[in-house]
């Protein structure tokens, strides 16, 4: 039997029942975009905060933090006189949501640029700006610097007052800079942060006298140094090493992340079955019509390749609209997902 005379039986089939093919065309596109925008989501994020770790971390290797409660000033003076000649950096780290940025949740980072250059390069991402950013770091107490790319999406500019809310209590501040960087990655991971002075974070996110860690730079040539300081330590103070700070961070969303990726999966193994159960009900609707092809010749195998052929048609058509809607959704998706993992574990 000619197997074009079959693939023309069979596309007639499919044009006469429009509503049946649109279905399943419809179904497969929905799980693969699903899956798409999903997986998308869950991939930017994941580079966005594997990206913001590492701006701020900067080059350190080990940190110091404190739990329960935070590190005195006064440690911080001790470990800097005990070892004056291992880079060390106080940092105030305070998550808050911005009210004119829509409730945005941004991280306070409160940093000593005299101490910063070994570890970040936040205050010379851009030349021209570098020595009016620390002139003005010093001179106030609720300045914060924010990224070219919030003051742009937000139609802020310098002498604009925020307001910075964490748990519930609101605290005024002003931009009085804007930081950028040619790099986009960087770029990037500028847009999740406000800068400030060490002195003005401690103001704004009520933390008088205290810091959130120590950033240290090791050498790696002196052995037993991170164990020598580590037992100079108060009880309640640890010294970590930045990989196992980062890897913990990643695995609190890990659990979210997964959860979402399962979601994506069962939207895509929805639309299969909805493929396959409009298949077998068109087989079903053909029986009279391959009953009638057997007996003139047409074979078992046949009739299966052509129903296996409008299967694979449906599902590649069903993937490219998917494909393509999954890319779009994934613009919205990202930032609703970038949000909630902000949200759920680095908003306090």
């Amino acid at each position: 039997m000619n197997f074009r005379f079959l693939l023309r039986i069979g596309w007639n089939y499919l044009w006469r029942h429009k509503v049946q093919s649109l279905l399943m065309i419809i179904g497969i596109s929905l799980g693969v975009t699903v899956a798409v925008a999903i997986d998308l989501a869950n991939e930017s994020s994941r580079k966005a905060l594997s990206l913001s770790a590492q701006m701020v971390t900067g080059k350190a290797t080990h940190q110091i933090t404190a739990f329960p409660g935070r590190i005195p000033v006064e440690l911080f003076t001790e470990i800097r006189k005990k070892y004056p000649n291992i880079p060390s950096a106080p940092v105030v780290s305070q998550y808050v949501t911005v009210d004119e940025m829509n409730g945005r949740p941004l991280e306070l980072l409160g940093v000593e640029p005299l101490s910063e250059l070994p570890f970040r390069n936040f205050l010379v991402l851009d030349s021209r700006l570098n020595n009016e950013n620390l002139a003005v770091l010093f001179s106030r107490l609720d300045g914060v610097l924010v990224s070219r790319n919030l003051a742009e999406e937000y139609s802020l500019a310098t002498g604009d007052d925020l307001t910075l809310s964490s748990d519930g209590f609101p605290v005024s501040a002003t931009i009085i800079g804007i930081i950028e960087s040619s790099d986009p990655l960087t770029k990037q991971s500028l847009d999740g942060i406000l800068l400030a002075d060490i002195a003005a974070a401690q103001m704004l996110s009520g933390k008088l006298d205290e810091i959130d860690r120590i950033d240290l730079i090791l050498p790696g040539n002196i052995t037993g140094l991170a164990e020598e300081i580590g037992w100079s330590l108060p009880a309640n103070v640890t010294l970590t090493t930045v990989e196992a700070r980062q890897q913990g961070i990643m695995q609190l969303t890990e659990a979210f992340q997964t959860n979402l990726s399962a979601l994506s999966l069962l939207a895509l193994t929805v639309g299969m079955f909805l493929i396959y159960n409009t298949m077998t009900f068109s087989v079903v609707q053909r029986r009279k019509l391959f009953g009638i092809l057997r007996s003139i010749g047409v074979t078992r195998r046949e009739l299966f390749l052509v129903v296996l052929l409008e299967s694979a048609v449906i599902g590649l058509l069903g993937s490219i609209i998917g494909i393509g809607l999954g890319i779009w959704l994934g613009r919205f998706t990202i930032a609703m997902v970038s949000q909630t993992v902000n949200d759920l574990y680095f908003t306090t």
